[in-house]
């Protein structure tokens, strides 16, 4: 048989990858690299690959993900042979951990502890309700880095959860002093009012109710 050549097109099809970010920033991905003809059936040809083995400064990623393995297969479907690479990558959650959720554990820890340290006086009202609304303006600005900074999915990533968790804790301590004051501020009038009563009573403007009266 002579030999020829045969020129066939090349179409580049994006493949989508649907990104699973249920335990995000811990997750792992896959992706898949799909390659089929569209001008031969599978009877007229075959197509097969192999990967070799990568050392560990082959297998690194750009930075945020690392590659941790690459598999190849094969399939047939409707008389077409399909040929694939599966990446398999995980996420290094380095700057989510160093950026978003310590700082946010840190400022939670610090505005509760710093709200009920000491007795909840009316003098020191005003300190703690700002130091309750200081953790939450800056927790604020946390909860925008993490809204860029994740994928936006049906599925409400580990890391969200997280921060929201501390939001709301801080927002439930800062309304418990709020309402502590102001029962204290109550029992405090009831006290102030009964301490005036008995001083009218000691001086002698209201009678007092436990003196008898005087019979002539």
């Amino acid at each position: 048989m002579a030999p020829f050549e045969y020129r066939l097109p090349i179409m580049l099809k994006w493949h989508v990858l649907f990104m699973q970010v249920g335990t995000f920033p811990f997750d792992k991905q896959s992706c898949r690299l799909l390659i089929l003809s569209l001008a031969f059936e599978s009877r007229f040809m075959t197509m097969n690959g192999s990967t070799y083995q990568l050392g560990p400064s082959q297998m690194h990623g750009n930075g945020e993900w690392d590659v941790t393995g690459i598999e190849t297969a094969s399939s047939v479907s409707r008389d077409v042979e399909i040929f694939g690479f599966y990446i398999y990558v995980k996420r290094v959650p380095n700057y989510y951990v160093y950026v978003i959720a310590l700082p946010c554990f840190i400022l939670t820890m610090l505005s509760i502890i710093g709200m009920f340290w000491t007795p909840n006086h009316k003098e020191e009202q005003l300190v703690k309700l700002s130091i309750g609304l200081t953790s939450l303006v800056s927790m604020t600005l946390l909860l925008d880095m993490l809204s860029t900074a994740i994928p936006k999915t049906a599925a409400f990533p580990l890391l969200g959860i997280y921060v929201k968790t501390y939001y709301w804790d801080c927002s439930c301590s800062k309304i418990h002093v709020a309402e502590y004051d102001g029962c204290s501020s109550v029992g405090k009038q009831d006290d102030s009012s009964w301490c005036c009563s008995g001083d009218l009573c000691n001086s002698g403007i209201l009678p007092d109710a436990e003196e008898k009266p005087k019979t002539q």
